[in-house]
């Protein structure tokens, strides 16, 4: 577990689908102009992503700068962005995968022409590996971006895995590294936020953003991390620059009980509090996202079959005790996609999540 030594707690970034202050907006802002390139990583499918992406765009432009937007669509499609951009062509003429595209990803897309169409000053590029080109995903992706460096900071939305700057994996054989790792391996100044879902169902989800003091943001570093073979940094700091949680409110009042009590013990030494606030998972809860077609957290297998039906891909039981189980979605535009990326300890449902398998 990765364990910090201050107690200074920040929730400096909070969301609701806008930017609610403007004393946090220069906190995200301000990893955005200090970073050549700014790497926000997701869960794939996530309609929260995609319009914190396009809120944090306007706010930015809105003052007057500039920026590139990196998406993990095929640098092959850049014609047919431009032309979408700049009003020319429809939005269907962009080929997206179709593990990525969803219907506020598409908004998003819509949002950055209506942005270019107010006068603002913006580009977007697609910075995925195309089909026909056999190289590795990272490999390409920093070599477009590496080129696409410049006056105006760059921000790249793309999957939580591949915005680690610094990956140690446990296996010697692993030799990849990660697009965020091989940007500040050839020079480029990269600032990293990873992004995590709260298993918790509510309306309208906000964001905390957790600075790399704050003793929290080792908790949800070391739970994305956790379904990877990777040795977990001694500091956050060496990792990302911060994670947003999204959650159901849960999280400001846990961290906000927990300056209550640091002003009460001011005088006493005590160890930071590093468990993540938890949602008691009872076997009603259980029930009721069965009957809801929901998987959540502390399910069995048998549990999910009844949530999900049977997987579209499994990946049987690793080195590390870990299952993975990969499922299929249709849109309602008539097409399939990737959804409930599942990850099973010891045959219970301990994340959902957009790894590979």
């Amino acid at each position: 577990m990765i364990r910090l030594k201050t107690l200074i707690i920040s929730t400096f970034l909070i969301f609701v689908f806008t930017i609610q202050s403007s004393a946090n907006e220069q906190k995200i802002f301000s990893l955005l102009e200090n970073s050549g390139v700014l790497i926000f990583g997701e869960k794939r499918g996530k309609p929260e992503s995609a319009r914190l992406v396009s809120d944090v765009v306007e706010a930015f432009t809105a003052m007057g700068n500039c920026v590139n937007v990196g998406l993990e669509i095929s640098s092959e499609e850049q014609k047919n962005i431009d032309g979408f951009i700049n009003g020319n062509t429809d939005i269907s003429n962009i080929r997206i995968n179709t593990f990525v595209t969803h219907k506020e990803y598409r908004n998003m897309l819509r949002s950055f022409k209506d942005f270019k169409a107010a006068g603002r000053c913006i580009r977007v590029f697609g910075v995925d590996v195309p089909d026909t080109v056999p190289i590795e995903k990272n490999v390409w992706m920093s070599r477009i971006i590496n080129s696409l460096v410049g006056d105006s900071p760059m921000l790249v939305l793309i999957g939580n895995r591949h915005t680690f700057k610094n990956v140690q994996w446990k296996n010697d054989e692993n030799k990849k590294t990660v697009l965020a790792q091989n940007l500040k391996s050839n020079g480029v100044n990269v600032g990293a936020v990873m992004q995590y879902w709260e298993k918790q169902d509510c309306i309208s989800k906000i964001a905390d953003f957790l600075d790399t003091e704050n003793p929290y943001t080792g908790v949800y570093v070391n739970d994305i991390i956790k379904p990877l073979s990777m040795k977990p940094p001694s500091q956050v700091s060496e990792i990302t620059d911060g994670v947003i949680v999204w959650n159901c409110g849960t999280l400001s009042a846990e961290i906000n009980k927990q300056v209550e009590i640091e002003k009460k013990t001011a005088d006493i030494d005590v160890d930071p509090v590093i468990n993540k606030p938890t949602i008691e998972t009872d076997r009603k809860k259980i029930e009721k996202s069965i009957k809801r077609g929901i998987p959540m957290a502390g399910m069995t297998t048998e549990d999910v079959i009844k949530t999900l039906g049977e997987p579209k891909k499994k990946s049987g039981v690793n080195s590390s005790g870990y299952e993975k189980w990969g499922y299929e979605c249709y849109a309602d535009e008539g097409y399939y996609y990737e959804c409930n990326n599942l990850t099973f300890e010891n045959n219970v449902l301990i994340r959902i999540a957009d790894w590979e398998i």
